[in-house]
């Protein structure tokens, strides 16, 4: 069976958008909200388009049939909500924000929508800080009793501005904030390459970079008077380092990493560009960390025979502790990581970066973007970019000159304070900004193509969803043998754990 085109991705994205416009039609609000989230994380997963203004719409509707007007409600001049859809550490901006926040001695409720243990180190760090309410969100609750319950909270707090973390689908934080228009609220643009609900429910967007900044000009709709420019940081600390296999002194250590998605796609390139650079250095060893099917790289390892140089060290929490350690990081392709690009600059790695000319979403340069350095980084031609890697491979000092004029490159904790308040109770700040050009119908073939040969994420959504009513409502998109094949290894695994 052939894979799946965009075409047809589309056609089920407008049939389940147009089952949430009659869910609304019915005062069916739950089922509606399900339905605009599975539409959303579908749209994110693709990047065919960057908003929707029916779902944003429907969102902005129900927030009216729900609560009454609040633009003569009362605020609290100088309190700030901090809404997080994620509350990850070490993952996301969460932190810096945060620590901003009490940096600059401003009262503030956190709301953590999506709680999991590994918020812990966050809500015990604001603990410490006496200006701070927490306000956690019960996952038991219908996404339509969340709303409810998040909008009286944050009304009897009268914030005067909103921080939005947001997840791409994230329809309890923009219902919610759909019906706050009389508290400033601030986007942070996180996600700035792909689609995101949210853009009826702000006033501001902060960007940490020109390709957002041109994503949500020519995308979204943003007027450029609404972007702010606020690039971020990445936060070293983390948990104990947990070790690492016996490499030897005498190797050089490459570390690459992230979700393996970014790694699969455009005919397995980043494995053929590693092949040559272990057979071409055989002093070398990589690293690799990360999570998501691991499959294809186990196969990649045991046919090269790579057991004793490459390495699949899993998902760290140590990851600041091996970014010490490396000699090179070594960004994925064809997705390129940006929060490990900047670990290896603030430690100082030099940074092996290749992608196409045509996709400048994964330049790393551009998250890199504070001071004035060069910042020439990316090699979109192979030669330049393997005669590059032998001189960092076979020159010590030539990795360290190399690393130090990274680490500049990165903004600092002061400097981030500064420009978030200048954002906040400034807003004059010119937006200067070079506008990147871009080729979004190359982009979304991209993730089109990781989807149908690795990830199969939209249809394991559907399956989600509707259960064994995928297979008679999308038939073309579930009897593929190779997202069968992987359905049937879920359930294995399932049952074998239970």
């Amino acid at each position: 069976m052939s894979d799946l085109t965009e075409r047809e991705i589309t056609n089920s994205y407008h049939k389940i958008r147009n089952s949430a416009k009659e869910s609304f039609a019915k005062g069916e609000y739950d089922k509606c909200l399900e339905q605009i989230e599975l539409s959303a994380n579908i749209a994110y997963n693709f990047n065919f388009f960057y908003k929707d203004d029916v779902l944003e719409g429907l969102l902005s509707a129900i927030a009216g049939k729900l609560f009454s007007d609040t633009s003569s409600a009362v605020q609290h001049n100088g309190r700030v909500v901090f809404y997080d859809y994620f509350g990850i550490a070490n993952r996301g901006l969460t932190q810096q924000y945060l620590q901003a926040l009490m940096a600059l001695d401003i009262e503030f409720l956190y709301v953590l929508e999506n709680y999991v243990v590994k918020s812990d180190a966050i809500l015990v760090e604001i603990k410490t800080y006496d200006k701070a309410q927490v306000l956690l969100v019960d996952p038991g609750l219908s996404l339509l009793d969340k709303i409810k319950f998040v909008h009286e909270k944050i009304v009897a707090f009268k914030p005067e501005k909103a921080l939005l973390h947001l997840h791409p689908a994230s329809v309890v934080a923009v219902t919610v904030w759909n019906a706050l228009s009389h508290v400033e609220r601030y986007q942070v643009n996180l996600t700035d390459h792909a689609f995101w609900l949210g853009v009826s429910c702000i006033d501001y967007s902060l960007e940490f970079r020109d390709y957002g900044c041109t994503v949500s000009i020519e995308q979204r709709g943003i007027p450029k008077e609404k972007l702010l420019l606020q690039p971020y940081y990445p936060i070293t600390d983390c948990g104990e380092f947990k070790g690492l296999p016996e490499l030897g002194s005498d190797k050089v250590l490459i570390f690459t990493g992230g979700t393996y998605y970014k790694m699969y796609g455009g005919n397995n390139a980043f494995f053929t560009m590693l092949k040559r650079l272990l057979d071409e250095n055989p002093q070398t060893v990589v690293l690799l960390a990360g999570d998501g099917d691991a499959d294809p790289i186990h196969k990649f390892i045991s046919s090269n025979g790579y057991e004793n140089r490459f390495y699949l060290i899993g998902n760290r929490t140590d990851i600041n502790h091996i970014f010490q350690r490396c000699d090179i990081y070594l960004s994925t392709y064809p997705i390129t990581g940006g929060l490990m690009s900047q670990y290896a600059a603030v430690n100082s790695k030099p940074i092996l970066s290749y992608s196409d000319a045509n996709i400048p979403c994964n330049d790393v340069e551009s998250f890199l973007t504070f001071g004035d350095q060069d910042a020439n980084i990316t090699f979109h031609q192979p030669e330049p970019y393997f005669d590059y890697a032998q001189k960092l491979i076979n020159s010590k000092t030539y990795r360290e000159e190399i690393g130090a004029k990274y680490k500049q490159r990165v903004i600092d904790v002061p400097s981030f304070n500064t420009l978030l308040f200048k954002n906040l109770y400034q807003k004059n700040i010119p937006l200067a900004f070079e506008k990147i050009h871009i080729d979004y119908a190359r982009f979304s073939q991209l993730y089109l193509e990781v989807e149908n040969n690795y990830l199969f994420s939209y249809r394991t959504l559907l399956v989600m969803k509707f259960k064994l009513r995928a297979f008679l409502d999308f038939p073309r998109e579930m009897l593929h043998p190779k997202f069968i094949k992987k359905l049937m290894l879920l359930i294995k695994n399932k049952i074998s754990h239970a």
